[in-house]
């Protein structure tokens, strides 16, 4: 009998924390969907021992033009804004296992710009590169079968005509178990 993995969608950082002690009540180990504001609670986190799936979904930036307007937007609202696209390298910094996700996402075109975003923030690009392909394989239990590329393993990657995460990369094949 296999195990499916349990997710838990939250909405912040504290719902987070609260998923996390649930899951220590009932003895379940949650893989939590974060919201994107965990670097705000970073000590807390790592302790919970959580994994995660962090959307990239970076809020836009702020119309402070009008002092009217300007005056409307909280410190913690512009702050979060800033601080947004460096949260996957707050949670690289902790050793805080997570995969990356569209999730959220309005415009699922925004993933790459958003995902170069985060890396221009310090996000490293073997953490990115691990977060899209051993992180998810672990957190669903099949790493071995899918993951990474070696002898034995479902065959699925892609060839480009450069590095992935520069811009102007193109995405020559997309090969999906061998084919």
């Amino acid at each position: 009998l296999q195990v499916l993995p349990q997710i838990f969608e939250t909405v912040d950082k504290f719902s987070a924390l609260r998923a996390a002690k649930i899951g220590e009540e009932f003895k379940v180990n949650y893989i939590i969907k974060g919201s994107g504001n965990e670097y705000q609670r970073l000590d807390d986190i790592k302790a919970a021992k959580c994994r995660f799936i962090i959307p990239l979904n970076f809020p836009a930036a702020y119309d402070v033009d009008d002092v009217y307007d300007a005056a409307n937007v909280s410190t913690a609202d512009l702050k979060h804004w800033e601080m947004a696209p460096a949260n996957p390298h707050a949670l690289e910094k902790y050793f805080i296992p997570f995969a990356i996700t569209t999730a959220d996402l309005k415009v699922k075109k925004d993933f790459w710009k958003n995902l170069r975003k985060a890396i221009s923030y310090g996000l490293s690009e073997k953490q990115a590169l691990k977060s899209l392909t051993v992180t998810p394989a672990e957190l669903l239990n099949v790493s071995d079968k899918i993951g990474k590329l070696k002898s034995g393993m479902i065959a699925n990657f892609i060839i480009t005509s450069g590095n992935l995460f520069d811009e102007k990369t193109i995405i020559y094949e997309n090969w999906v178990q061998g084919n």
